[in-house]
Formats: structure tokens, C-alpha cells, sequence
């Protein structure tokens, strides 16, 4: 009787762990394109950024440059994934017991290949990152927000997509958009700045430290919005330290003068 226990509770384990394995190691739901018999995911890790210009003369940047746009769906889901606190212990777990040839990687690793990608492709990257703002898939939308911001897409359009999408469905998407909104929109303040402003009147606590941390991205131009923010400060809860943090570090960096003023170090 103890051994049948001991087989039932061993392979449900096993079941277990391999459902949490399935969630890590599942692929992406878009194509990852061929080129000379490697992956488009292949020929990224062979991209050097750091070189800069020179980069882009490498075989892992004409193998990019060959697949062109066929790259950017898998660009922009690999830019918008996101790790959520199951996965990342499931991948401490998983990497503690494989070879290091079989690492399972987080979105920090497939953040910087996308980079890599986008970099490699540049402006030709732009119209379809504008496009996936409205792509059915949240991860599409925030991976074309991520890429718009890497590739400091600034126009009217774009600002005017991201502003759309601060009403999205989804959180992620609605708090990327502010940031990004933020760093693209400084010449177009008159219509970012109440759009970020209204953002710190949200229910949602994650869209309010978005919403500071798009006004810090707008600089001096944000200036409007301190005194809100030193309102929003002087209600915020102690025992909460995330809110202080993010409200201080956007009053500093919009306003150092009024940061002093109210004895914000």
C-alpha cells in the first residue's frame, strides 16, 4: 500500500513539474524565421551591439537584414514578454538541475535578443511596431511599444497610438505605453501631459507609478504635474515605500528645485 502511495504521489509530482516546466519552455506563439539553416534566434546571439555600426557589416546582421520584416512578429513577442513570479522560480528551479546548454532564459535575455533585432532592422521596424499597437494579442501591443521606444520612434502617429493605448484592457500594456509615452512625446507636451496627469488619478496603483514614471520621462515639461505629485506624496502612506520612491525619483527629475523645496533628498 505505502509503495503504490509512493508511485501516486511520485508521478504526480512528476506531472507537476512538468506542467510548470511546459509554461517556462512552451514556444513563442509566432514563426521564428530560417535563414542558412539557423533561427532567427540564432543569428541574434551573434549580434554585437556594442560595436556599434560596425555590427552591422557581421553575417549575423545580413542574416537579419535577408529576412527583413519576416523577423518583426517575433521580434515584437520576444519584446513583450513579461515573467511572472511562477515562472521565474519555476526557471531557478529548472537551470539549478540542467546543462548549461539548456538554460532556460527570462524575459530579460529575449528583451536584449529583440533589441538586437530591432537594431539590426532599424527604421524598417517602425511601421510594423506602429501597427502592433492594435494587435489582438496583449503581447504583440506592449512588445511594439517596447520596440518603438528602442528605436525612439517619435511622430505624431505614434503618440497618438500610445495615448490610445492607455485605455487598453490589459495593465502591462497600459503602464508601457505611459513610459514610453513619456520618452517619445516631449514635443508633443500639450496633449502627453494630460494624458500621464490623468493616469495618477487611476484606481490601479501600478498605473498611477506609471503614470509618475512617464511624467519623469517627460522632464521640465512635466512641471504642471508637481503639484499633484507632492499632493499624491504627502497622502501616501509610509508603510508604503514603492510609492514614495517612484513619486520622490519623478518629482526630482522634473523639478530638482521643487524636490528641495519640499525636502526630498
Amino acid at each position: 500500500m505505502r509503495k503504490a502511495c509512493r508511485i501516486f504521489f511520485g508521478i504526480l509530482l512528476v506531472s507537476i513539474l512538468g506542467g510548470l516546466a511546459w509554461t517556462v519552455l512552451r514556444k513563442p506563439q509566432v514563426p521564428n524565421p530560417i535563414y542558412k539553416g539557423k533561427s532567427l534566434s540564432q543569428w541574434l546571439e551573434q549580434v554585437d551591439v556594442s560595436k556599434g555600426q560596425s555590427a552591422l557589416t557581421t553575417n549575423a546582421a545580413e542574416a537579419v537584414l535577408h529576412m527583413g520584416t519576416n523577423c518583426i512578429p517575433y521580434l515584437l513577442w520576444e519584446a513583450g514578454t513579461q515573467d511572472s513570479e511562477l515562472k521565474l522560480s519555476v526557471m531557478r528551479f529548472l537551470n539549478r538541475f540542467l546543462p548549461d546548454r539548456y538554460s532556460v532564459f527570462g524575459s530579460g535575455q529575449r528583451h536584449l535578443s529583440a533589441m538586437r533585432g530591432l537594431f539590426v532592422l532599424g527604421g524598417a521596424a517602425i511601421p510594423p511596431a506602429m501597427d502592433g499597437l492594435t494587435n489582438a494579442d496583449k503581447q504583440i501591443r506592449l512588445g511594439s511599444e517596447v520596440a518603438l521606444l528602442a528605436l525612439r520612434a517619435r511622430s505624431p502617429i505614434v503618440t497618438q497610438g500610445l495615448i490610445a493605448n492607455l485605455h487598453d484592457k490589459n495593465v502591462a500594456v497600459r503602464a508601457q505605453a505611459a513610459q514610453t509615452l513619456g520618452f517619445l512625446g516631449r514635443d508633443e507636451s500639450e496633449n502627453v501631459l494630460p494624458a500621464l496627469m490623468q493616469l495618477l488619478d487611476d484606481k490601479n496603483e501600478n498605473i498611477q507609478h506609471a503614470g509618475a514614471l512617464g511624467l519623469y520621462a517627460l522632464g521640465q515639461k512635466a512641471k504642471p504635474a508637481i503639484p499633484k505629485l507632492l499632493a499624491m506624496l504627502a497622502k501616501t502612506n509610509s508603510n508604503n515605500p514603492d510609492d514614495i520612491f517612484v513619486l520622490e525619483f519623478a518629482i526630482k527629475g522634473i523639478d530638482p528645485d521643487a524636490a528641495a523645496k519640499a525636502g526630498i533628498k
